[in-house]
């Protein structure tokens, strides 16, 4: 499958960040790869990867999947840029995780990994009809801890 747009969420740092560096090193490279990111203060190696992308255009989105706006305004990025060819992959992998033993967990924290590891993936999802996403979807279960 030839691949022309990729969106990957929670690119980063980690997983996400190894599959944007493998996306644009690819024999045929996707012409865009849409990164999303949370935190400014973790952007030095995706933008590394972004000045140094050869065959794609790598393009960084500020994106907290816990916030549906965030997510609604990486959608018209994406569409600005594919239009009506729609997004053709979208890889799922921005998550969270606060390691603690179990009689540490609060339910704070216990929604705060449900909300952003099950619900921010189903609304970037959700939102795919929006994002033209004729695409196949690809949910990474890798968290990173913060």
């Amino acid at each position: 499958m030839e691949v022309e747009s990729v969106l990957v969420t929670g690119a980063n740092r980690g997983i996400g960040l190894e599959f944007v560096r493998q996306l644009i090193q690819l024999a045929t490279p996707p012409k865009f790869v849409f990164a999303t990111y949370r935190n400014e203060s973790s952007l030095k190696d995706l933008e590394s990867i972004r000045d140094e992308a050869k065959g794609s255009v790598v393009i960084l989105i500020k994106m907290d999947v816990t916030k549906l706006q965030d997510i609604k305004t990486a959608q018209k990025v994406v569409q600005d840029k594919v239009g009506i060819r729609g997004l053709n992959l979208l890889i799922n992998n921005a998550g969270f995780a606060k390691l603690q033993g179990f009689p540490e967990v609060t339910e704070e924290s216990f929604l705060t990994h449900f909300h952003t590891n099950t619900v921010g993936p189903f609304m970037v999802v959700q939102v795919r009809k929006v994002f033209h996403c004729k695409c196949q979807i690809l949910f990474a279960s890798f968290y990173s801890t913060d």
